[in-house]
């Protein structure tokens, strides 16, 4: 929701809570589907799995840029991915300084 907003985008949280919702709506019935064919054949769910992996982050940016008025998917994406590492590398800094680094020593 912020990091659109800081990228000129238009959305408000009232509907971005909607797209969260018809996002995960829409994820339930592909997760069903995938138990189903769990059920029946185990390499057809492996297809669904890979499939749903490419539909969620498809879904994700094509949700986002109709959310905020954004022209290019690819640029959300390339959004959704950069922020996505950003948040992880703060992350990994907040424990190396809060744990300290001999809690990530090789082994």
């Amino acid at each position: 929701f912020w990091v659109g907003r800081a990228f000129g985008g238009r959305g408000n949280l009232p509907d971005t809570l909607l797209v969260v919702v018809w996002l995960q709506v829409i994820m339930i019935a592909v997760q069903l589907a995938q138990l189903v064919a769990l059920v029946i054949s185990p390499p057809l769910a492996g297809l669904i799995n890979i499939a749903g992996f490419f539909l969620f982050f498809w879904l994700f940016a094509s949700f986002v840029a109709e959310l905020h008025g954004f022209q290019s998917r690819w640029a959300v994406f390339g959004g959704i991915l950069a922020t996505g590492f950003g948040v992880a590398l703060l992350i990994a800094v907040a424990m190396v300084i809060i744990l300290g680094p001999e809690a990530f020593v090789s082994v």
